[in-house]
């Protein structure tokens, strides 16, 4: 991928859970698994309740992939949260 073109055509979103669509939540749900499971080899417990108290940044590329929402796959995702809601494990 070109990081000049993917840059200029990248478009973030910042959506709490709540409002999170399911066509969103499955494809941020498939990134989280293609990077941490499939390219890291970290088998983990990703439905863990953190996702609840998070703000979900959301990277996407207009056009590409024939998506319902006009959205191909997403090329970043990003969970906010405030220091005062990173669980006392340390998980993200």
């Amino acid at each position: 991928m070109n990081h000049v073109s993917d840059l200029a055509a990248l478009r973030w979103r910042a959506v709490s859970f709540e409002t999170l669509s399911t066509t969103d939540l499955y494809r941020l749900l498939q990134l989280r698994s293609a990077v941490f499971v499939v390219e890291q080899a970290c088998v983990f417990q990703d439905m863990d309740g953190l996702d609840f108290a998070a703000l979900h940044l959301l990277g996407e590329v207009a056009g590409v992939g024939g998506r319902a929402s006009g959205f191909g796959p997403m090329p970043g995702f990003c969970p906010l949260a405030l220091p005062s809601q990173k669980p006392a494990s340390g998980a993200w």
